[in-house]
């Protein structure tokens, strides 16, 4: 019996996405020839929780986003890895702020609050987990955290009389 093509991708990808990935971070990361990369994370709300990706590489949970191509507009890049990494379509995204973060790799990303339209859905890179703000920090990929800490910045300010 054959599998198709999807069968296939479904079962051997993230083994490869977490091998690519590892090998991709342990070489950037010491030899950075291109320098900085730039990258844009999307906070996906659903109720009163968040979108998040357990990424497949077994780096923790994060926000969908990832690297922009060469050229490539960093919300073209959100809208682009939003749509791969959950299945959702991007339909307004707001630019917050930027960050630098040298963790594994020397990278500037640009956080967008985004409103999306769809069903979730898995990919290769990653399970799609809904995340309420409480749990986070909880096998949070590192680079991830200063978008944790407004997003709690923000919830304590509500919450003040």
């Amino acid at each position: 019996m054959t599998e198709t093509r999807s069968n296939l991708w479904r079962r051997w990808g993230p083994g490869i996405f977490r091998l690519a990935s590892r090998i991709f971070v342990a070489t950037y990361g010491r030899f950075p020839l291109l320098g900085e990369l730039r990258s844009a994370a999307g906070i996906v709300r659903s109720g009163g929780d968040f979108i998040m990706v357990e990424r497949s590489d077994g780096r923790g949970i994060c926000f969908p986003g990832g690297m922009a191509f060469w050229r490539e507009d960093e919300a073209a890049s959100l809208r682009r890895e939003v749509r791969e990494e959950t299945g959702l379509e991007v339909t307004r995204c707001r630019f917050l702020w930027r960050y630098h973060n040298r963790h594994y790799l020397p990278s500037s990303v640009a956080v967008y609050e985004t409103e999306t339209t769809g069903t979730p859905r898995g990919s290769w890179e990653g399970r799609v987990v809904r995340v309420p703000i409480e749990q986070l920090r909880q096998e949070l990929f590192p680079i991830h955290l200063p978008i944790v800490e407004y997003l709690e910045a923000e919830a304590a300010k509500q919450t003040k009389p």
